[in-house]
């Protein structure tokens, strides 16, 4: 498959490694969630500070589902895709 719906035509840059990017963008971005998901400080005690975390993890969550979204657009996905989607619904249902 040629990614070239993105407006440009790549000359050095082969659809492995457009791949590639988009799988460690995602890395990055999951690495993030994971952080934040860890640290995340008490509604209760730290209003502010959780308000702020909420904001940032959404974000992520965001950028997450923009990303997968894309990437399912340019190259086929797999199961491992879905599951990994049903998880992100999860964890937001749980907060």
């Amino acid at each position: 498959m040629s990614v070239t719906n993105l407006g440009l035509y790549y000359e050095y840059l082969g659809e492995e490694d457009k791949l590639k990017m988009i799988e460690d963008q995602l890395t990055e971005l999951e690495k993030a969630h994971f952080g934040l998901k860890v640290s995340e400080p008490s509604a209760i005690t730290e209003s502010a500070q959780h308000t702020q975390w909420k904001s940032q993890i959404t974000a992520v969550e965001n950028a997450i589902t923009r990303v997968r979204e894309k990437r399912a657009e340019l190259f086929p996905t797999t199961d491992q895709d879905l599951i990994n989607d049903e998880q992100l619904l999860k964890m937001r249902e749980e907060e």
